[in-house]
């Protein structure tokens, strides 16, 4: 949307780019720790043997965040250059962005866990 309204109209650093960063930071600030809980809790409530609940949020929340750092770039630039292009960025960007996320979200979770030596 701010892209069409022309508020954000390239990589440089705004106030409004900022704003909508320190947003989607903070919206994964709170997602990644909640999942790494709510993870714990469905395997143990399924019986399956793993991590300890401060493993479970620490490997999540460092999975998470690996991933946001990648992923925000990602989403930036593949905005600006379909809009660029005159490409609607929702048709392009969101259906990129899913795929990306998926293949990265793994490497990011095998980083973290090599990076806590869980494995």
């Amino acid at each position: 949307t701010k892209l069409h309204l022309g508020v954000i109209e390239s990589f440089r650093m705004t106030a409004d780019l900022r704003n909508e960063i320190l947003g989607s930071m903070a919206l994964a600030y709170i997602t990644f720790p909640v999942l790494g809980l709510l993870t714990y809790i469905v395997a143990s409530l399924f019986g399956v043997a793993g991590l300890t609940i401060t493993d479970a949020v620490i490997l999540s929340t460092l999975g998470g965040l690996i991933l946001h750092l990648i992923i925000i770039f990602f989403t930036m630039f593949t905005a600006i250059a379909s809009f660029k292009y005159g490409l609607d960025p929702d048709n392009t960007t969101i259906p990129l962005l899913t795929s990306a996320t998926d293949i990265i979200g793994v490497l990011a979770l095998f980083a973290a866990l090599r990076i806590l030596a869980i494995v």
